[in-house]
């Protein structure tokens, strides 16, 4: 059976996006409906000071003071 190379072109394309995205000189990141962040390019995980591991699942308290910045 011939491997598919749909993946192995998808992937491609993807770590090409994330290459544009890194490069953009721009904040970019995405979260889910609950607010906890998917995706993050690096000037955000620079900002933030992690990793793109670290980063994932968690949301804003994670990274700011929400009582501080209510008032």
């Amino acid at each position: 059976m011939k491997d598919d190379p749909c993946p192995t072109r998808l992937q491609h394309e993807l770590d090409h996006l994330r290459s544009i995205f890194n490069e953009m000189g721009a904040y970019l990141f995405t979260k889910d409906l609950a607010g906890r962040y998917t995706y993050a390019n690096q000037a955000v995980l620079d900002l933030f000071g992690c990793t793109l591991t670290e980063l994932l699942g968690q949301d804003d308290r994670a990274f700011f003071d929400l009582e501080f910045s209510d008032t």
